[in-house]
Parts: structure tokens; C-alpha cells; sequence
């Protein structure tokens, strides 16, 4: 009887043969898989450098005020705005931002106490990008001193229409300003935005593409950097037509 020998010797040869190639594409994994590793903290580290965080001490009429942030590009601009009365913006020094940290000192505080204000902050990538505090009252004096707490608005302007999500909310009466304005929209420990910048007609009107419930309020300055003021805080009310399709 004849016997019949599997050898699988031809077989064991042919699989060295593809080891080099196995053994490349096992580096290759590696160094993709380090590459990858090395791409993920340096996006870590770039998502820490870039994270905001802003707070503020305890305003007192025409008394030091101290804003601290961590975060943003030079320059930074930070702005006050008092509910129904004339917004401040202060511009920081560079000097005063370093290691990704920085501190401001308004050195006397110009709202007078009992008056409620937003503090809204900005740097070089855009407005209200460093973050928007929620609504804060000012206190009485600590040190009893006096400072100027009258800045009146070097313009009117007036709004028409509701306030309400997806519906036309209408800016109109600043034939004063110098053309173009634009408009803000502050939403208290929310993300504020400017509604439109370069408007030029004495007339704008705006979709509120804001989620009913929210509470804000809005502000004008000019080219020259006058300002009407600032509204009332209001409330967002919903769609008398139902329609919810416009918040971002």
C-alpha cells in the first residue's frame, strides 16, 4: 500500500517570504498610530491654550474693579453695558496679559451703585469671545470716593415689533449716528454676538434667531464709536407662528 506525505514545507517557505512585507506594514501601523497620538495632545494642547474662562470681582461705585480671564489672543477689549444707560469699552494693554492669563483693573468703577450692568469681553478672533458675565448690581462706594457716573448717549434709537423667536424684531429713529452702525445683541452668561455690523440705512431690521426664553438685551455704537445706548433686558417670547427653525 502507498503512502501519501503532505509537506508543508513549500508552504512555510512562501510565509517567510511575506514577512518582510508584514513587518513593514506592522511599522508603518506603529508609526501611524504615534502620529496620530502626537496630532491628539497637541490638539489637547491647543483646546487648553484656547479655552476661556473670564471672572470678576465685586463692583462698587467709583472703586477699583478687577476682570481676570485666562485664555484669547491679543488685543483684548473689554465692554460695560448698564441696562438702559450708556455702555463703556475699555481697551487692555498687552502688558497686561501673559502665560495665557491676564488681569485688568478699571481703577475707578464709573456706574453708579444700585445700577445693573453686563460685562461682555473680547480679543483679536471677534466680539464677546472671552465670555459674557450673567447681570451684576454695583455696590455703594467702599472707599467713598467720587468719580463721573453721568455718560450721557450722544444718540437715540428705538425698536419696534416683538421680541420674539424667529419673528422681525425692527432697530429704527438714530438719524444722529454716523453711518454705518451696528448692533449688538448681550445675553447675560450666554454667547453675545453682534446681530449686524456696517449697517448703513437708518433702518434694520432683524430676525430673532434666538430660542424663546432667553433673556437679552441689545446696544448701538457708530463708525466713530458714539452710542445710543442700551435697551431693557427682555425675554425672548415664542413664535406666535409656531415656527422654531431659526436658532442656531
Amino acid at each position: 500500500m502507498s503512502r501519501h506525505y503532505l509537506t508543508i514545507r513549500p508552504l512555510v517557505c512562501h510565509f517567510w517570504r511575506l514577512c518582510p512585507l508584514f513587518s513593514d506594514l506592522l511599522l508603518a501601523r506603529m508609526h501611524l498610530m504615534h502620529s496620530l497620538q502626537s496630532i491628539l495632545f497637541l490638539s489637547s494642547l491647543l483646546l487648553m491654550a484656547n479655552a476661556f474662562s473670564l471672572s470678576v470681582g465685586t463692583p462698587s461705585e467709583c472703586d477699583p474693579f478687577t476682570i481676570s480671564w485666562t485664555g484669547g489672543e491679543n488685543p483684548f477689549e473689554i465692554y460695560t453695558f448698564p441696562v438702559n444707560d450708556t455702555p463703556r469699552s475699555y481697551s487692555v494693554p498687552s502688558s497686561a496679559y501673559s502665560g495665557n492669563q491676564g488681569s485688568y483693573t478699571i481703577p475707578q468703577f464709573p456706574i453708579p451703585q444700585g445700577k445693573q450692568f453686563v460685562l461682555v469681553m473680547s480679543d483679536a478672533t471677534g466680539f464677546a469671545t472671552v465670555g459674557t458675565t450673567g447681570v451684576i448690581t454695583v455696590a455703594a462706594s467702599i472707599s467713598g470716593s467720587s468719580c463721573n457716573t453721568n455718560f450721557p448717549y450722544q444718540y437715540n434709537f428705538s425698536v419696534t415689533g416683538s421680541l420674539d423667536q424667529c419673528e422681525s424684531y425692527t432697530f429704527f429713529d438714530y438719524p444722529s449716528a454716523i453711518l454705518p452702525v451696528y448692533f449688538s445683541g448681550i445675553i447675560p452668561s450666554g454667547k453675545s454676538f453682534v446681530l449686524q455690523s456696517d449697517v448703513t440705512t437708518t433702518e434694520y431690521s432683524w430676525t430673532v434667531e434666538v430660542q424663546a426664553g432667553t433673556a437679552m438685551m441689545f446696544s448701538i455704537f457708530d463708525i466713530q464709536n458714539n452710542t445710543g445706548g442700551c435697551t431693557a433686558i427682555q425675554t425672548v417670547g415664542p413664535s406666535p407662528s409656531n415656527d422654531a427653525s431659526c436658532p442656531g
